[in-house]
Order: structure tokens, then C-alpha cells, then sequence
């Protein structure tokens, strides 16, 4: 339910003209310099993971936002390969880079909550996942802009057409129903898993409660309810979940603990060569089954391996994955 919620939500932002109308802004309100445009991009890309849960569809959000603000640079700064690069890697970076902050972000987080047990998955909720993973994240965000900035050496003062993008702007117009109710769920949303707490009321209820109402006033058609929102995902994540269940009653999940035994141990007792042997696995397996896939097996066996008579482990649980 929640995954549905979210790729709707997804889908109504980006229809509605509502990060268009966004990059526009954006552009008239940052200053003229390109350690802003990246910081821009970046966090517009970080802005919308927790909201839309693949890396496709967060694509064709910065995608456009990202090409209308190269055309709303000056000559030279466009045909400044070190400054663009940065922007583009930029873009490219905030589609995935803190995905695994969020439990909303990526199909990954998705299955790693499904395998949780019950309890676990009542406790181990939007805001409890975010806030495991915060210090990680802010470590990673805070390196990533040191090393660009080593990197890439292009950070200078720009010059952009203010008067054509406010043009643009201007032909607009005010902000239609649409981008308002658009706005107006986000804001519901985000204020509803913030005081989850108070209210009780389970995020995936919540989400679905609001993009409901914006299916029924029209937001979306029906068209683009068939056609936009990425059903071979959520088709994907219900099978997985499936074959979790069935593992699990025919007792393939022992048999898997039995033969992967000696890498519970080291995860137990020696951290530092868990992560290097863990690392090298993943990497030689990636060249033989695709990603999801080589995520559900190394995802349930770790789970499995990290159980304790108290239960998981939760804070290592999202800093691992």
C-alpha cells in the first residue's frame, strides 16, 4: 500500500507542472554561482527520495528540472565542461546516492521491511528508519561535497538570463488547481509522518488516505493512473514478498542459514572482514543475476544471521543496507 501511494504521489508531481514551475523559481531566487546550482540540483534529487520510491521516476523529475536550468545558463558556462559535468553528476548522484536513508526511497528498503517480522515492522517505521540511518547520511552528504569540489576544482560566479526566466515564469501564471492540490498532499503527507507519533495512524494508511483524495477531485486521469505509476514494480515487490513467504514455509531459509553459517560469524565477530568479504561477494555476484534480485538473497540472509534473542538489531540493520 504504501509502495502504490508514493509512485502515485510521484506521478501527480510530476504531471501537474509543479516541478517546472519549481526550477523556474529556483532559478530567479539561488545566487549566481555554481557551488549553488549543484547544491540545488543535489537537494532537489534528495528532496524527492523519500517521495518517489525508484530511481526511474526521481529521473523524470530532475531530468527536466536539471535541463531547464543548463538552458538558463550563460554561454560560457555552458560550453564549461567541468562546471556542467558537475551538475550533471549532481543530478545523476541525488537519484540514489542516500536512497538507503529512507525506507520509501528504494525498491531495496522495500523488501529488506517486508522480510522484518511483524513486530519489527511496526516499530521499524518511516521515521525510525530515517532517524537510524541520520548520521551515516550526514556523514555521506558532507563528503560528497568535499570530494566534488576536490574533484571537479569549478566552482565561479555565473551569469544567468534572469529576464527570460522570469518571462517564463510570468507566462505561467499563478499556480493552477492541480500544482495547489499537488503541493497541498505533499504538506499533508510530510506532516502526517512527522506527528505519526500523536495520531497513531500507520503511514501507509496516511499515504494512500492522500493520494486517494487526489485520485477522486481528478488530480490524476485515469490515463495516466494506467500509464505512469510504475506497476512492474510493485508487481515485482509483491512476487518477492511471496517468494519470502514460501522460502519460509517450505524451509529454504534454513537451509540457506546452514550453508552461509561462516558469514554470520564473521558478521558477529569480526565486523571489519564482514564488510570487505560482504563487498567482494556482492560485486562478483552483480555480474550474474540483476540487482533486486542479488538484494532479496543477501538481504534475508543478513537478517537472518543478525537475529538475537532480544530481535534485530535495528540501527545496524539500516546502516548495513
Amino acid at each position: 500500500m504504501l509502495a502504490f501511494s508514493v509512485l502515485g504521489l510521484g506521478v501527480v508531481i510530476t504531471t501537474s507542472g509543479l516541478t517546472y514551475r519549481y526550477t523556474l523559481m529556483l532559478i530567479c531566487r539561488l545566487p549566481a554561482h555554481s557551488f549553488w546550482y549543484q547544491v540545488a540540483v543535489f537537494m532537489t534529487g534528495f528532496l524527492f527520495t523519500p517521495i518517489v520510491p525508484t530511481i526511474t521516476g526521481r529521473a523524470s523529475i530532475i531530468g527536466p528540472i536539471l535541463t531547464d536550468m543548463y538552458k538558463g545558463l550563460d554561454h560560457k558556462t555552458q560550453h564549461n565542461s567541468r562546471t556542467t559535468s558537475m551538475l550533471y553528476s549532481s543530478g545523476q548522484d541525488s537519484l540514489n546516492y542516500l536512497s538507503a536513508i529512507f525506507l520509501t526511497s528504494a525498491p531495496a528498503n522495500f523488501m529488506i521491511f517486508g522480510m522484518l517480522p511483524v513486530q519489527e515492522q511496526q516499530a521499524f517505521q518511516f521515521l525510525y528508519w530515517a532517524y537510524a540511518a541520520s548520521v551515516t547520511g550526514l556523514i555521506m552528504l558532507v563528503m560528497y561535497f568535499i570530494l566534488s569540489a576536490l574533484f571537479f576544482h569549478s566552482y565561479h560566479k555565473i551569469i544567468i538570463d534572469q529576464s527570460s526566466v522570469r518571462k517564463e515564469l510570468n507566462l505561467l501564471g499563478k499556480m493552477n488547481w492541480h500544482e495547489w492540490l499537488a503541493l497541498v498532499g505533499i504538506m499533508i503527507l510530510a506532516l502526517g509522518i512527522a506527528t505519526s507519533s500523536i495520531h497513531k495512524i500507520k503511514v501507509p494508511f496516511l499515504a494512500f488516505s492522500v493520494f486517494f483524495v487526489l485520485l477522486f477531485v481528478g488530480v490524476l486521469t485515469r490515463e495516466q493512473f494506467t500509464k505512469k505509476i510504475d506497476w512492474a514494480f510493485l508487481f515485482l515487490l509483491g512476487c518477492l514478498i511471496g517468494v519470502l513467504a514460501t522460502m519460509n514455509h517450505l524451509g529454504i531459509d534454513k537451509l540457506l542459514m546452514h550453508n552461509l553459517s561462516w558469514l554470520g560469524e564473521y558478521m558477529r565477530h569480526d565486523f571489519n572482514s564482514f564488510v570487505l568479504i560482504l563487498s567482494g561477494v556482492i560485486l562478483l555476484v552483480r555480474f550474474f543475476i540483476p540487482l533486486n534480485s542479488g538484494i532479496l538473497i543477501f538481504a534475508y540472509r543478513l537478517i537472518t544471521a543478525w537475529r538475537m534473542p532480544a530481535g534485530l538489531h535495528r540501527g545496524w540493520s539500516v546502516l548495513l543496507f
